[in-house]
């Protein structure tokens, strides 16, 4: 709340009067529109929910060849492999005449390729196939093929003056208000689900999305009641930490909606990322019949005029496994679980020679070592 300020006039003898200056007034949302444009190439990497819990949309063929659905409609997908170079070729009918001729193959690198391409009408479309898994024989036939792939392009405009993405994330074609595609708010690599609501630029918007993706229309959301958050997991190597409220349609990124509030209901935990330097690691919500999740994350109620305070983050339960035999030959393994019982995906090395540890820093400082050992 804006405070009232006191200007006080003076004469060379005396105090004269004191008037009491009244606040300006708020300034009001007004309407705003953006025509969004196609963007592909040199974009942002983005990731979305899907993305990052399932690295993109599945697919697991019999055989080197299926189909995969691009805009809504089927597209055939085709491998083949050569033994003497160990390597991968990947092939995608972009022309849609329902055969992969030999100039639609790729070559594949670290089990991933990309292929750019205007679509059967007339679309341009920028599509990234990753996690490659072929399954070949000793004489160098596919017999099976999985892997998974996902939008690399979006639909860019300026709303209420800061930049949004639309990423048709489900690859049907269309964009929905649903939650099943993705709107990057500002330069940012990370998508929250497409919704009815969102904060943009500091203010609450009710956003109407053209289904092309071509337009939105945005206007503003007045007598929110809304509601602070905390988090343990709102640190400052946080990139992005998202909750959505499905039954009213709204979705958030904590990192910039926390201290602004935002509107009471029940939230789902969506995902989030956290990156030191190089590294990075996401978080999932945990499956409800996951054992050691210990029945799935929570629904979060945001109650209006107050702090909120979520658990997410630490503190944390770690399980351990390890795998070998009588001679030791260890492939350890660990899952990392928080508050809120959601999902740490870390990568743990293996196979050194020496015993494995956890260590606990503050900052540079090391607090604790502890050495791990059979039991």
């Amino acid at each position: 709340m804006m405070k009232t300020g006191w200007l006080v006039t003076l004469t060379a003898a005396c105090l004269v009067s004191a008037t009491v200056m009244a606040a300006d007034p708020a300034p009001v949302a007004q309407p705003a529109s953006a025509k969004m444009v196609y963007e592909a190439g040199n974009m942002l990497a983005i990731f979305t929910k899907s993305r990052v819990l399932s690295e993109g949309l599945k697919f697991n063929f019999s055989g080197d060849s299926g189909e995969i659905k691009i805009n809504g409609t089927s597209a055939k997908l085709a491998a083949k492999f050569d033994r003497a170079k160990n390597l991968l070729g990947l092939g995608l009918d972009t022309n849609r005449d329902g055969t992969v001729d030999d100039k639609e193959f790729m070559a594949t690198k670290d089990k991933a390729c990309g292929f750019r391409f205007k679509d059967a009408d007339g679309r341009d479309c920028q599509i990234v196939f990753n996690a490659l898994l072929p399954g070949v024989d000793k004489s160098g036939q596919i017999k099976t093929l999985a892997g998974a792939y996902y939008p690399n392009y979006c639909m860019k405009g300026v709303l209420a003056g800061q930049t949004v993405r639309l990423v048709d994330e489900d690859m049907n074609g269309t964009f929905s208000q649903d939650g099943n595609d993705g709107i990057v708010i500002g330069n940012t690599a990370y998508a929250l689900p497409l919704c009815r609501m969102h904060l943009i630029a500091g203010k609450h918007y009710q956003l109407e999305v053209a289904s092309d993706g071509a337009s939105i229309t945005a206007t503003p959301a007045d007598d929110l009641k809304l509601g602070l958050v905390e988090a343990p997991l709102l640190i400052p190597a946080t990139k992005t930490l998202v909750l959505m409220d499905d039954t009213n349609g709204r979705a958030y990124d904590l990192v910039s909606a926390a201290k602004v509030g935002i509107p009471e209901g029940t939230y789902s935990f969506c995902y989030a990322a956290v990156t030191s330097g190089a590294n990075s690691m996401s978080v999932y919500p945990t499956a409800p019949n996951n054992p050691r999740g210990n029945g799935g994350t929570p629904k979060y109620p945001i109650s209006p005029d107050a702090i909120n305070v979520l658990s997410l983050g630490p503190s944390f339960k770690l399980y351990f496994e390890a795998f070998g035999s009588d001679k030791i030959n260890v492939n350890p393994g660990v899952s990392v679980f928080g508050s809120g019982n959601e999902y740490y995906a870390l990568n743990f090395a293996s196979g050194g020679t020496s015993t494995p540890s956890i260590s606990m820093y503050n900052g540079k400082k090391l607090l604790s070592k502890e050495y791990m050992a059979y039991g």
